[in-house]
């Protein structure tokens, strides 16, 4: 539709792991220098899995990791969906990455030059892969990496080649916050480096007369979170985790701080819109005006391209899940204010085409929410069709099988006292849970999944066992008052039975909860991993509980056994 480019090349500098707070507070003498920075500083990464993998999809793309499949570090296989390195090529442009070798597998049949590592660890071994399009792909065995090899190569690569659109990935500051934790001298000093690095190749981009007409971005895949002294994760969903830098600068780009709320998938829209190029058709986010200088027309026209995009996601999303008819309405009444932005445009009257491309986009925007919030909806009626069928089943084949220990459980029900004895234990047993997990360090968060396997273990049944064993003395101690009182002595073993039976029931509830409202495993409507750990956490909590109780009723039959063969035996 006529759209002008801004600026003619742009550059992406990635900080792995770099959290947003460090990232602002440390000196940047460097970047600062340059000035003219449009500063978002409440800038968030993918919430459903914080790893490195999910935010390059996201970065290079624009494209919600639950969208484009990208949830993980361990999805393999080139990138699915539309992203700003097709839209380079398309507009007969070329790429550049000098990164780590996750963003050649993702986006490789679009680079023309990839210089990529196997690996980013400081201080080991490594492999530089030099793939060039249309040349034999060289491998060359390096005994060091550092981020300087980085910055080294992508002064080459601007010297040599000048790409249309180059992305320039550091990482040292994700290591040093995993080996040594993101308040270590290390994490901050990498940032410095790479402060000075990000000098070095926009010093590339000066002496080649390229840097007044390059868009120049500096973001994060994620930032990382301090899950113990001296220790950095991410894949979470703390603050620490998803709030990243991101600093824009460049031709028609009005600098400034924006405190807005905006989205890593907001980057590779913006690219295109400075860039004069359509916007990647699978994009989830949006272009973000506010730091452009456009004209209205120019604004139109990226504002209708963006209104096209989300009213076909609409359509198709609405038409995958069944709805088409139900949204239809909705779907018709978006072409109508397409049809007007198209007819404003043409009759020059580019503020109201604008108005109209914004009206149509929020009613594709409410299509695409409903659309997901009515499935969602639809299976957690059907999952809860099923799990209240099978715990019916459940119960009927417990009261057959159990009829002997239940008929126990029966007469301590009709025993008010000592019934409410275990139900007291009962809540005893949970709310000690609940301090066992701080006690011993649980987080309902993936950041805190990425140690070793035993301090996993110990942070999964500690709690439990610290709560069984509370609340199995606060039930002995409660039948010992209470026998005292009226002077009989309680069957301890059906009063235990009671007590377990009563746990495992409020386990298989809120079991039961977590399979309705969420599934059980990742699904594809969950927007973070917060609650599915919850659901692991009640799994296998309720599986150490059954296995400690069971140790325990066990081991009060064999002392019972012995005590009881001790006199005979004398």
């Amino acid at each position: 539709m006529g759209a002008i480019p801004l600026a003619n090349y742009t550059v992406v500098f990635v900080l792995d792991g770099a959290r947003a707070d460090t990232f602002y507070q440390t000196p940047k003498p460097m970047i600062e220098s340059l000035g003219n920075w449009a500063n978002f500083t409440r800038a968030h990464c993918s919430t459903l899995l914080s790893v490195s993998r999910t935010g390059y999809g996201v970065i290079g793309s624009g494209v919600n990791s639950t969208e484009s499949g990208v949830i993980s570090n361990d999805i393999a296989g080139v990138f699915p969906a539309d992203s700003i390195w097709n839209a380079t090529i398309s507009n007969s442009g070329t790429t550049a990455v000098v990164a780590s070798n996750d963003w050649n597998e993702l986006f490789g049949p679009w680079l023309n030059y990839s210089l990529t590592f196997t690996s980013m660890v400081p201080g080991r071994g490594t492999v530089l892969v030099n793939a060039t399009t249309g040349a034999t792909t060289n491998q060359i065995p390096l005994t060091d990496y550092r981020d300087s090899l980085v910055s080294s190569y992508a002064r080459l690569v601007v010297e040599r080649h000048q790409p249309t659109l180059m992305l320039v990935h550091f990482c040292e500051t994700d290591e040093a916050g995993h080996e040594n934790g993101t308040a270590s001298e290390s994490y901050v000093n990498a940032l410095k480096n790479e402060d000075s690095y990000i000098g070095d190749v926009l010093d590339a981009y000066a002496d080649a007369g390229l840097l007044n007409s390059t868009l120049v971005v500096v973001c994060a895949d994620h930032g990382q979170v301090d899950v113990r002294p001296g220790k950095g994760e991410h894949g979470g969903t703390e603050e620490e985790v998803l709030h990243i830098p991101l600093l824009i600068r460049g031709p028609g780009v009005n600098p400034g701080v924006y405190e807005v709320s905006v989205h890593q998938n907001s980057i590779a829209p913006t690219i295109a819109a400075v860039m004069g190029w359509a916007v990647p058709s699978d994009c989830s986010g949006t272009v973000l005006f506010n730091c452009l200088t456009l004209s209205p027309k120019q604004e139109a026209i990226h504002r209708i391209n963006l209104s096209e995009i989300r009213a076909a996601q609409a359509k198709r999303t609405a038409t995958k899940m069944g709805y088409l008819s139900l949204y239809g309405p909705q779907i018709t009444e978006t072409a109508r204010y397409l049809a007007y932005s198209r007819s404003n445009f043409t009759a020059a009257n580019w503020t109201v085409a604008m108005d109209n491309a914004v009206s149509a986009e929020a009613i594709s925007l409410n299509v695409l929410r409903s659309s997901w919030a009515a499935k969602a909806a639809e299976e957690r009626t059907i999952r809860l069709v099923l799990v209240v069928a099978s715990s019916f089943g459940i119960v009927l084949l417990g009261a057959v099988l159990l009829r002997g220990p239940l008929a126990g459980v029966k007469t301590t029900v009709r025993d008010r006292p000592r019934m409410l004895a275990a139900i007291i234990a009962v809540a005893a047993y949970f709310g000690f849970l609940l301090v066992g997990q701080f006690l011993f360090g649980w987080r309902f968060s993936a950041s805190y999944f990425f140690i070793n396997a035993e301090d996993l273990m110990v942070r999964i049944f500690g709690p439990s066992l610290f709560a069984l064993t509370l609340s199995g003395l606060l039930l002995l101690l409660l039948l010992r008052v209470r026998d005292r009182r009226l002077s009989v002595k309680s069957n301890t073993a059906t009063r235990t039975t009671a007590f377990t039976v009563l746990v495992a029931a409020v386990y298989l509830f809120i079991t039961a909860y977590f399979i309705v409202d969420t599934g059980a495993g990742l699904l594809w409507f969950v927007q973070d991993l917060d609650r599915p750990f919850m659901y692991f956490f009640v799994v296998l909590s309720y599986l150490a509980f059954v296995l400690f109780a069971f140790l325990a009723l066990l081991g009060s039959k064999i002392v019972s056994a012995i005590s009881k063969r001790g006199p005979s035996s004398s």
